[in-house]
């Protein structure tokens, strides 16, 4: 898992030990993030999974705050935030199309650089 708005998409199983952070090679354990007071793993991983839908579908600041406390600002978070969810397939996609043209309309890209799919096309 990223730390970043990209941590809100890797797969869940990669929590339970490591933090992938960069491009993904370099490896950080879970507990020196822990000392740090980032939250790695809920009870359950369904858990986890509802409460990053929860935040993502309500651009939750404060959760965003909490996975990147590192950002510069609000502003970096809120970016992260819409790509995140502008991503992810398991948000609906009224709010998915919603990120995808405050994206556009701020002339910013997805992750990783690529482009925003046209207009009324989503990530798979």
């Amino acid at each position: 898992m990223w730390i970043c708005g990209r941590a809100l998409l890797e797969p869940i199983e990669e929590m339970a030990g490591v933090v992938m952070q960069g491009n993904g090679r370099d490896i950080t354990p879970a507990s020196s993030l822990i000392k740090i007071g980032i939250k790695l793993m809920p009870d359950t991983f369904k858990e986890l999974i509802d409460e990053r839908n929860k935040a993502l579908c309500e651009l939750d600041m404060d959760y965003a705050r909490q996975l990147m406390p590192l950002a510069s600002n609000d502003f970096v978070r809120l970016i992260g935030m819409h790509k995140a969810r502008y991503e992810c397939t398991d948000i609906p996609r009224e709010l998915r199309h919603e990120s995808g043209n405050w994206l556009r309309e701020r002339n910013l890209k997805a992750f990783k650089g690529k482009e925003l799919m046209a207009e009324g096309i989503l990530p798979e």
